[in-house]
């Protein structure tokens, strides 16, 4: 059996016969490496020549063996050449693993790793699979994208084997680390061939992003492009706006402005086929951070898309969409042809064309459109619209309005009814309200109801329409009654020559706190005549899973404390805001601090609860409250 191991130092050795300390890299019984420690004995440097003639030939093999070993050196051995005591007295020199170093003291490894998405302070590399980082580390970095890092090797005063983590050093291009990563080696997501970058016969193999043919310029790996931050991370180019350009590692660098939202950049960056995003490998900024709003995000002058009600347009950044309704009423104002300054917010996509969302309107406009709101009576005249229920008009022509219909008029009306409507604005609940309403002759609009969600309470209306494509945008469709739909990522429209489509479309209806998801006020929940099925939209929401018991120990519970655990454990979930509308409550003990909780404390004691009773407790925080569950896992391991 071959064994393989890394050269620590030849500094802790004391014993006798013994040159270096070396790990070796053994499989444990989950598939991963262990370390165990073992030695080098100086006689494993020692050439004999027994009896041989050649002595240039001699002393060349002398001269080769008697080559010392040095920090991060990689050899091979057989189990003929060690002896029991771990102790090895012939071995191979191989191919190098890793990058090394002395520094401060410290003797480092650079290994190429991934940190995981769901424990932020877990960094793992295919030799050194269980490495803990630090906090600042955890905001360094970007999970699941191949990252350097140099570890820190020692051993302790008792002899054993420690590795520490120093620090990262670089984003690496796409490799099968991301897929061998333990939380990913069963997403099918990840079980695609990684092809290596430079090889000329592979590359043609990369199946490219459905957009290539309409965008030129993409390219596999970016060099030297421009762009300006627009998030934390999000980087907007110009040149490729509909993708998505993330930096993955932040790095210090005194001599340099900090990458932040209106501070300019040059870049290189990788297309990263499993997250269908290009990931930033090196950046340098340019500039001081400008154009931005009063709330600190990126500002840009706006005008409405006259063809699209609700769409506006930046010279700069292209369509933006409107989910709060900030501008919901300027067409029907006296600036609806003007240019208005708002600030955004960058959400990008795979393939959207439209990732830029408007936050607010800035003090340019913002006093006059407000003066005009409380000054003017605001009607809509003789308007066509449709009945998405029985008490809400919706009209393509005025976007990202939605009318209430009093009860009073609701007689004739249903789901699907085509209708014309005049309706006014009303200043105190900032709502409009049908005046008049005159349902159209026909069948209307075929509609069905389907619970989209398992956590909808209450189903949703689906219509079912015919819709074109929509040149230049390629994940939307157009109607004649709801105008421009959003097909979202879940539905992929044929690459084909095919331009029209029979779909289900709904409402876009926000969470509680949050705004609409989708870029348009209706989107696409399925294709074809057939009817949807129920949560179709919804596969991937995490919802709370409890454990059941076996039939055996479950007719042992009685049914009243079977009813209290049910109840606790809603009411726990209820108190960390992770189910229902309630804001969480965390209360902690007088013993609590930043780093570590007190064993007496509530919020910490709910939390170790629900992690015994709901079995993906911690991938439900993590997407509810990532800021309290990073919290916890650092508290816990801390």
């Amino acid at each position: 059996m071959k064994h393989i191991g890394v050269v620590l130092t030849d500094i802790l050795v004391s014993q006798e016969l013994v040159r270096y300390h070396v790990i070796e890299f053994v499989v444990n019984k989950d598939n991963e490496y262990d370390h165990v420690l073992a030695s080098v004995a100086d006689a494993a440097f020692r050439f004999e020549a027994n009896g041989m003639l050649d002595l240039a030939f001699v002393k060349n093999q002398k001269r080769r063996a008697e080559r010392p070993l040095s920090f991060g050196d990689i050899i091979e051995w057989d189990d003929i050449d060690m002896k029991n005591n771990r102790i090895i007295y012939k071995f191979r020199r191989m191919p190098a693993l890793f990058g090394a170093r002395v520094s401060e003291q410290k003797f480092q490894l650079l290994v190429s790793g991934v940190v995981s998405p769901v424990d932020r302070f877990h960094f793992w590399s295919e030799y050194f699979p269980h490495v803990r980082l630090d906090m600042k580390s955890t905001e360094q970095v970007l999970p699941n994208v191949t990252v350097s890092a140099w570890l820190n090797l020692c051993l302790d005063e008792d002899g054993r084997f420690c590795v520490e983590f120093d620090s990262f050093e670089k984003v690496e291009h796409e490799g099968s680390i991301i897929a061998a990563a333990p939380w990913n080696r069963n997403n099918s997501k990840y079980s695609t061939l990684a092809l290596p970058l430079y090889d000329d016969v592979l590359e043609s193999q990369i199946v490219l992003p459905d957009s290539f043919s309409e965008l030129p310029h993409w390219q596999q790996e970016l060099f030297d492009y421009e762009g300006v931050c627009t998030g934390k991370r999000l980087i907007f180019c110009r040149r490729l706006p509909s993708y998505e350009i993330v930096v993955a590692l932040f790095k210090d660098d005194k001599e340099s402005i900090p990458l932040g939202i209106g501070v300019t950049c040059e870049f290189t960056a990788v297309w990263n086929e499993y997250e269908k995003r290009f990931i930033v490998t090196t950046y340098k900024t340019t500039g001081l951070p400008s154009r931005l709003g009063s709330n600190g995000l990126l500002r840009t002058s706006v005008k409405a898309v006259e063809d699209y009600p609700g769409l506006f347009k930046s010279d700069q950044f292209g369509l933006i969409d409107d989910p709060r309704g900030v501008l919901a009423l300027l067409h029907l104002s006296a600036y609806k042809r003007s240019s208005v300054v708002v600030t955004l917010e960058d959400k990008p996509a795979y393939q959207l064309d439209m990732r830029f969302r408007i936050v607010d309107v800035q003090p340019d406009k913002a006093p006059k459109l407000q003066k005009w709101m409380e000054d003017s009576e605001i009607t809509v005249e003789d308007a066509d619209g449709v009945a998405i229920d029985t008490s809400t008009i919706y009209s393509k022509d005025h976007g990202n309005i939605f009318f209430h219909v009093p009860e009073e008029l609701r007689s004739s009306l249903s789901p699907g009814k085509l209708v014309k409507f005049s309706a006014k604005y009303q200043h105190d609940i900032k709502q409009f309200t049908v005046a008049k309403i005159a349902v159209l002759p026909g069948d209307g609009i075929t509609c069905v109801e389907k619970r989209l969600s398992r956590e909808q309470d209450e189903s949703q209306i689906v219509f079912r329409i015919n819709a074109v494509r929509v040149r230049d945008l390629r994940r939307f469709l157009e109607n004649p009654i709801f105008g421009l739909i959003d097909t979202g990522t879940a539905i992929s429209l044929p690459r084909n020559k095919k331009t029209n489509f029979t779909v289900w479309i709904t409402r876009s209806l926000p969470e509680a706190g949050t705004i609409r998801p989708t870029r348009t006020p209706f989107f696409v929940v399925s294709m074809g005549e057939q009817e949807p099925d129920d949560y179709v939209l919804s596969p991937d929401i995490i919802t709370p899973t409890i454990p059941e018991p076996s039939k055996e120990v479950d007719a042992m519970i009685p049914k009243e404390t079977k009813e209290r655990d049910d109840i606790e454990i809603q009411a726990a979930m209820e108190s960390l805001g992770l189910i229902g509308d309630e804001e969480p409550d965390f209360i902690h003990a007088a013993g609590c601090n930043d780093t570590k909780c007190a064993t007496d404390c509530p919020t910490m004691n709910t939390v170790m609860k629900l992690h015994e009773k709901v079995d993906n407790f911690w991938e439900l925080l993590s997407a509810k409250n990532p800021t309290f569950f990073t919290e916890c896992v650092n508290k816990l391991f801390s």
